[in-house]
């Protein structure tokens, strides 16, 4: 009998695991799919240099539909993707797109000043700019 034993390649290994958490990210088993669960908008969260910014991908979703709440450092984001075409349809074929209660908090790297956050709504991004607090400087002088 040969043996079928390979030799370790820790490249090979890694490049599986990549494949195999790619696919479970893409593909939704389909007890979510068809529950009433709350599912997660994918972020994207940058500093300018005196800013936090926070682009929540919320396509389709109505802006009157969404709520932010900024408690200290923790930044919640909420809303609701209503499913228009529920009615219409009689069996799927493919269904990766999220429907219903959505809700995501994140909590800020560094103090902010909350009173003085901005955001908008366009082309189906959120956008939130939240200033830093910048630390005091003082000059001492001899």
């Amino acid at each position: 009998m040969g043996s079928s034993r390979r030799e370790y390649n820790p490249e090979e290994g890694h490049e599986s695991i990549e494949r195999l958490l790619e696919r479970l990210h893409r593909v939704k088993p389909r007890y979510v799919m068809l529950s009433d669960s709350v599912w997660a908008p994918n972020i994207d969260i940058f500093v300018t240099g005196k800013d936090i910014v926070v682009k929540v991908d919320l396509a389709g979703v109505d802006k009157d539909k969404v709520r932010i709440k900024l408690k200290e450092r923790l930044l919640t984001i909420e809303g609701y993707r209503k499913d228009f075409d529920e009615d219409r349809r009689t069996k799927f074929v493919q269904m990766e797109i999220d429907y219903g209660r959505f809700f995501r908090q994140i909590e800020m790297p560094v103090d902010v000043l909350g009173e003085e956050a901005q955001a908008s709504y366009r082309e189906g991004f959120l956008h939130i700019t939240i200033p830093i607090v910048l630390p005091n400087n003082y000059k001492i002088n001899l």
